[in-house]
């Protein structure tokens, strides 16, 4: 097993030591105690070390991934946003068009029954017209049929008006 000391750890792991010293303490890295003449020295295991560094990093390199990742969604949210927010106006527009045309069609239909009502009403008054023009005409014909036979007894009257007493006895 090789062993490094703490400031080794901390430039593999391109760190401060107090790092390397929490990482001790979590009980993440073992910590081994030396003796280097009359000092104790604490040392690491350089593969623990690179292990949790290397981890590190590809943390790192994942978390910038994610970032970028991140970008690129938001950047498609920005595009298509706009659009879908063109479409959602497009949308409410159509939807606004539509109970506009449902209610010119309503409006259309309503004119349409009250034109056919106005049309039947029409040919029912041209009919009694023309019936009261036949009955008119009827009437007059009457009407001269009867001034003749009037005008004719009055002939008849002022005939006999005219004539002479004696001839009247007889007539």
């Amino acid at each position: 097993m090789d062993l490094i000391t703490i400031k080794e750890a901390s430039i593999i792991g391109n760190c401060h030591s107090s790092t390397i010293y929490n990482l001790i303490n979590s009980k993440k890295l073992e910590v081994f105690q030396k003796q280097q003449g009359n000092r104790q020295v604490k040392k690491v295991s350089r593969k623990q070390v690179e292990e949790i560094f290397q981890a590190s990093t590809k943390i790192e390199e994942t978390s910038t991934k994610i970032e970028d990742t991140g970008k690129i969604i938001e950047n498609a949210l920005e595009k298509y946003s706009s659009k879908f927010n063109d479409f959602v106006r497009i949308s409410y527009q159509f939807g606004g068009m539509e109970k506009e045309l449902k209610f010119t069609q309503e409006k259309y239909d309503t004119l349409q029954k009250d034109f056919d009502e106005l049309l039947r009403e029409n040919e029912e008054i041209r009919r009694r017209l023309k019936e009261a023009e036949e009955e008119k005409t009827k009437i007059k014909a009457e009407s001269e049929e009867r001034e003749k036979q009037i005008v004719e007894a009055w002939k008849k009257e002022l005939d006999i008006a005219k004539m002479p007493w004696y001839r009247k006895l007889f007539s």
